[in-house]
């Protein structure tokens, strides 16, 4: 099913219409940035099964893990992305989330990026 995904705005699964069925049954993956930034995600969406002909579909749970205490925040709910999906509405939705928690990350401090990933198949009921 090719669905816009995450392209104008964050695809989150209460977004979706109810006529569509979303299968999670498969594992979760983690993936690590170097930095909450453009360039990252990019590469991170490229890589989404980038030699596929079809919009293969992903959940993502974006986090960021404090190395020096081992505290983990998480960005936001779970969104829905294919390799269509646009980086930079990611990268600056995730950046704001990040400054509107309220959760005290020096930025200087050792702290790492990483999604929580699955793969998922959209079909219509």
């Amino acid at each position: 099913m090719n669905l816009p995904l995450t392209t104008i705005n964050i695809t989150f699964l209460k977004d979706l219409n109810k006529s569509i069925k979303v299968d999670t049954r498969s594992e979760w993956r983690l993936h690590y940035c170097n930095a909450l930034c453009f360039d990252d995600i990019y590469h991170f969406i490229q890589l989404l099964d980038n030699n596929s002909s079809f919009y293969n579909s992903y959940l993502i749970d974006p986090l960021i893990k404090s190395s020096c205490s081992g505290v983990s925040l998480k960005l936001s709910s779970a969104f829905l992305v294919n390799n269509r999906s646009n980086s930079k509405l990611i990268s600056n939705f995730l950046i704001q989330q990040w400054e509107n928690s309220g959760f005290d990350f020096n930025p200087k401090a050792l702290h790492t990026f990483a999604f929580n990933y699955k793969k998922v198949w959209l079909s219509e009921l």
